[in-house]
């Protein structure tokens, strides 16, 4: 499950996710979302917030589907990775295809300088 992070900061897409994550939450709750605030801000600072082991997450699906949609309407500036799974090397992989743009990976008690770094582009 996917929810987004209300209490982000305005110019943060930020999410939450759970368990499993369908496609259908990626294109009914973070296109829309994503969208909202590109068009308030033209520019995309992302935030997903993992809270679960990502080993039995479907983290290949929500990285593919999302960024592979987000692309066509957004500039990807800052993207942050919260989670506690410690091989760093499954997202590096992944967004190496994808065009240039800053991404961090914070630990689940550094939630709130993933946040700050979305937002300001430096840790607090």
């Amino acid at each position: 499950m996917i929810s987004v992070l209300h209490d982000s900061p305005d110019n943060v897409a930020a999410f939450y996710t759970s368990g499993k994550t369908t496609h259908e939450e990626i294109e009914n709750l973070v296109i829309p979302h994503v969208q909202k605030k590109v068009l308030q801000h033209k520019q995309f600072n992302y935030m997903l917030y993992f809270n679960h082991s990502c080993e039995n997450c479907d983290l290949e699906l929500l990285l593919r589907d999302s960024i592979s949609s987000l692309q066509d309407i957004s500039v990807l500036n800052r993207f942050a990775i919260v989670s506690n799974y410690s091989n760093e090397q499954i997202y590096r992989q992944f967004f190496r295809s994808i065009p240039e743009f800053d991404i961090r990976i914070f630990t689940k008690n550094n939630i709130y300088n993933a946040l700050y770094w979305c937002h300001n582009g430096r840790t607090a």
